[in-house]
């Protein structure tokens, strides 16, 4: 069943926690091997852990240049077709490196979760998924992974939600599953008013910030 999320209408989940993981955490295997122990804590908290993943380290950028190379104007379906094999190929690298820490979890490709979208095939927004089928593996399993960025146009083309489409993804099945949380994980520990990777001396994470803050500071990103 597929069911359209809105602020009235949410599925209770007991203990989920939706967590989230870029690229520039998955940058290469060890990347996988560093998402999966993050995820083992959760569960052994005791909560049920729906993962969100994003294709590895550069997989996007690289399979976007293929892409130009065979043809400059590549319709946006198939671009988005291409580009999905690297998120799925993401959540079977997940799922492997869990079932060898002897994780109960499930995998879900981008046609399994059906996140359904709305708007151009290279920036869509969600706009539903198979609510009952996602609820049904995170009641069975400790862990889903599930791939963030893509979904399906209602012609069932495949769509890209464009940047930060992960993020979104995560906060999209966060909000409809009622989780007790969302945690986008990054290559840094926290939200600074300037980039620290761009060599800025001394600086800290904010202790915390207001949305209109984080919207300030991340701009286009958040």
């Amino acid at each position: 069943m597929y069911s359209r999320v809105t602020g009235a209408c949410r599925v209770e989940a007991d203990r989920v926690a939706v967590l989230k993981f870029g690229s520039s955490v998955l940058g290469d295997e060890a990347g996988f091997r560093f998402a999966a122990e993050e995820i083992v804590l959760e569960v052994a908290s005791g909560r049920r852990v729906v993962a969100v993943v994003s294709a590895m380290g550069e997989t996007t950028n690289r399979l976007l240049e293929v892409a130009r190379c065979v043809s400059p104007r590549a319709a946006a379906g198939l671009t988005a077709q291409l580009l999905a094999t690297g998120e799925d190929a993401s959540v079977a690298l997940l799922g492997i490196a869990l079932t060898a820490r002897g994780v109960n979890a499930h995998c879900l490709a981008t046609r399994a979760l059906g996140l359904q979208t709305t708007g151009p095939l290279d920036d869509a927004e969600p706009v539903g998924f198979d609510i009952e089928g996602l609820l049904d593996a995170v009641q069975a399993h400790d862990v889903v992974v599930v791939p963030g960025f893509v979904g399906w146009d209602r012609s069932g083309a495949p769509a890209l939600l464009g940047r930060g489409g992960s993020d979104l993804t995560a906060l999209y099945l966060a909000h409809a599953l009622s989780a007790e949380e969302v945690r986008l994980i990054k290559d840094v520990d926290g939200v600074y008013e300037v980039d620290p990777k761009r060599g800025f001396p001394g600086q800290l994470p904010l202790p915390s910030a207001t949305w209109g803050q984080v919207r300030e500071i991340g701009n286009s990103v958040v």
